[in-house]
């Protein structure tokens, strides 16, 4: 469907025509003016070895990133607009500095060092950048001039035909997003590009599919985050589509339950009619979601769309595949898309979530060794109003050392068990690893969480954490046994300058009722890196016993 409708002259007639469309328009006349304008900026070799000396994604932030999305606006408006001969020129002028780059990967994601380089090396972004040049030259190739067809061509067939030919690559066996992303966008190069030698390269493509679904428990929850599930699980529905043009209906990749659980995902993680999202791991604390991946999953499976808060959708996005599909896909038919009071327990994930007209909540079992891992085995969010009250931080900013999961990782407060809302036990936080984990459970409306080993070796024994649910709030209760006694802090964590008194903390209009004759709050605060790069202030709500005898913690969370 989506080929043979992105090539029609009549469908971009009616885009540019019909009133609709113009909200798509709009975007992509503002990306457009934003990075489109004057001359495209040299990538240096100062530039590209900024990561190395500084650890900062500043040449990916500033020039890399900045190109693709001017890529994608002078391809989008060379569709709509065929006339303006300033969008067309602007596009291969564009597409000639890309084909002009040292290499499409990224100095982050490269195992080499900062001394060699293969220019033809296979990341994310490299994939991506073959598959956006090659579906642009399909769309447009006929306007273009042999030699930019040849060059694009010519690129292609190095950096990621023969690349991908000639040598194996460590995510093809990558239990997560990587997986799914590299080898969709390779394969749909080569069905683009090079057909006849697809059927060549499938049986690698499929093994990497498999890695990439495996990295979901039979319920379908994405542990990586929702933002991760619509990057990696657009990429694979992107395959699927095209494999099905591609083999005329004759592989089907929908038709498996395990891909319809994921599928399914999408529906789970929005608290309220908002964007508030389910944050656990390195995820954003709002989220949203393409109006391509929604459309294609609601006309496979039914169900999906109304479940998927109308402003948690984007029209326009940084990459082009999204972006070009939401465009060819759109039904500007308007769902229901109203929030329904629903409880949601993925026993094998370890995940709840439950929604209601007055609050959201969302908390979480697991292991410490799972994709994009927090230590945050037993976190929860309580969302209020349009915000998360109680919150997780979601991601921090992705730095050189970041994702080294066997030192700095958990240096951050957003990574590190201490930047959750999880007791601190004997002085201890949580331990990375899969076998620092908790088990959960759900029956007769209490969720709970067996945290005992989710810490390393202490003077607790046990400690359970459970959820009972009122009408306009969450009841939590951690009860303990200890071997001996020792020192045992109860943190929760808010974005929210708290108001203590008289055994209540006050967080706008949420209020945390805790027995004051047993324990004793102190708030403190602390600095939270976020994604950009900008420090947030984030508030430490630490609840310390007034004597040995006290076993239990009990909060009720209420909206008042």
């Amino acid at each position: 469907m989506f080929h043979k409708k992105a090539r029609c002259k009549e469908f971009w007639k009616e885009v540019r025509s019909n009133p609709k469309y113009q909200v798509f328009i709009n975007e992509i006349l503002e990306i457009y003016e934003k990075y489109a304008q004057g001359d495209i900026k040299d990538i240096s070799y100062d530039d590209f070895m900024i990561y190395h000396r500084t650890g900062k994604r500043t040449m990916v932030d500033e020039l890399y990133n900045p190109r693709r999305r001017r890529l994608n606006a002078c391809a989008l408006l060379s569709l709509i607009y065929p006339e303006r001969e300033e969008y067309f020129s602007n596009l291969m002028n564009t597409i000639w500095a890309v084909c002009n780059e040292y290499c499409w990967s990224l100095p982050m994601h490269t195992k080499n060092s900062d001394l060699e380089y293969n220019d033809d090396y296979i990341d994310l972004c490299a994939a991506v950048t073959g598959f956006e040049l090659s579906e642009i030259r399909y769309l447009l190739g006929d306007r273009m001039s042999t030699l930019m067809n040849n060059r694009i061509h010519k690129e292609i067939e190095k950096r990621i035909i023969n690349s991908f030919i000639n040598h194996s690559y460590n995510w093809e066996k990558m239990q997560k997003n990587w997986s799914a992303v590299c080898a969709g966008n390779v394969a749909c190069v080569f069905m683009y590009e090079r057909p006849d030698l697809f059927w060549q390269i499938k049986p690698r493509i499929d093994a990497a599919m498999e890695c990439f679904l495996s990295s979901f428990k039979k319920d379908g929850i994405c542990r990586e985050g929702l933002g991760y599930w619509e990057y990696g699980f657009s990429n694979f529905i992107c395959y699927a589509e095209h494999l099905l043009d591609f083999t005329e209906g004759k592989i089907n990749l929908y038709d498996d339950d395990h891909v319809k659980s994921i599928a399914k995902f999408v529906t789970v993680p929005f608290l309220e009619e908002g964007r508030v999202a389910v944050s656990f791991g390195d995820c954003g604390r709002t989220c949203k979601v393409s109006i391509s991946t929604i459309t294609t999953l609601e006309n496979r499976y039914g169900g999906i769309a109304d479940l998927v808060p109308k402003d948690a959708c984007y029209h326009i996005t940084e990459d082009w595949r999204r972006s070009v599909r939401s465009i060819v896909l759109y039904d500007s038919e308007e769902k229901n898309r109203s929030l329904v009071d629903s409880e949601y327990y993925a026993s094998e994930s370890g995940w709840f979530v439950k929604k209601n007209s007055l609050y959201g909540f969302a908390a979480k079992g697991g292991d410490n060794a799972e994709p994009h891992n927090h230590n945050d085995v037993g976190n929860f969010i309580f969302s209020h109003n349009g915000k998360q009250i109680l919150a997780d931080l979601g991601s921090g900013e992705y730095v050189k050392g970041y994702f080294d999961y066997s030192g700095g990782r958990y240096n951050t407060l957003c990574t590190r068990s201490g930047g959750h809302s999880v007791p601190i036990l004997d002085g201890k936080e949580q331990s990375p690893g899969v076998n620092f984990a908790g088990k959960t459970s759900f029956d007769e409306g209490i969720f709970k969480i067996d945290l005992t080993h989710a810490y390393p070796k202490t003077a607790v024994s046990s400690i359970i954490r459970e959820f009972s649910f009122k009408e306009n709030g969450v009841v939590l209760k951690d009860t303990y046994v200890f071997d001996e006694e020792c020192e045992c802090k109860e943190r929760l964590i808010s974005l929210l300058c708290p108001e203590v008194k008289d055994g209540c903390i006050k967080l706008e209009n949420v209020c945390i009722h805790y027995n004051e004759n047993e324990w004793s709050p102190q708030v403190s605060s602390a600095m939270h890196r976020k994604p950009n790069g900008m420090d947030e202030e984030v508030y430490l709500i630490d609840f310390e016993r007034k004597n040995q005898a006290v076993s239990v913690f009990t909060a009720e969370i209420c909206v008042l």
